[in-house]
């Protein structure tokens, strides 16, 4: 991997770093596999006169492959949102979940000294330096004070 930056984590450091796949493994595991039909018809009506149907095709069945690589075979991990709608909900073939994941949190400790060459995320998605952009880290952030266990998770 190439950073351009002198820091490392790019865009993702900002965004919260969601991916948009589906049929994940983690969906297909769950049972939540679906019909490549729907995908492609919501596609096509978010594209419009750009849709490249063998781009599309090769995208779908290339995607999840590649997640599957990269959590056996890196630390990588991913969490998968079930309740993540599409952006784009009242178009044909968009689905209320299963379609976007998000990495998993990792322990920063892990990187040793590399840690200090993260970018630091930007403070409107930090409370206390505790990012929570998204998924896992914003459901722990807003019920972190509901039980002694979420307390003590945050710290």
């Amino acid at each position: 991997m190439a950073e351009k930056a002198p820091v490392l984590g790019g865009t993702t450091a900002f965004s919260g770093g969601w991916l948009w796949i589906p049929n994940a493994p983690h969906a297909v595991a769950a049972g939540q596999g679906e019909d490549l039909g729907a995908v492609r018809a919501y596609l096509r009506a978010v594209i419009g006169n750009h849709y490249d149907a063998a781009m599309i095709d090769r995208y779908l069945e290339a995607a999840p492959r590649m997640l599957a690589f990269f959590e056996d075979r890196t630390e990588v991990q991913f969490t998968p949102g079930s309740g993540v709608p599409d952006f784009h909900g009242n178009l044909p073939g968009a689905a209320a979940g299963w379609r976007s994941v998000v990495a998993a949190p990792y322990d920063g400790r892990r990187l040793g000294r590399l840690i200090e060459r993260l970018r630091r995320p930007i403070p409107e998605t930090t409370f206390m330096g505790m990012g929570i952009a998204s998924g896992v880290d914003m459901r722990m952030f807003l019920t972190a004070t509901r039980s002694a266990r979420g307390v003590r998770l945050c710290y």
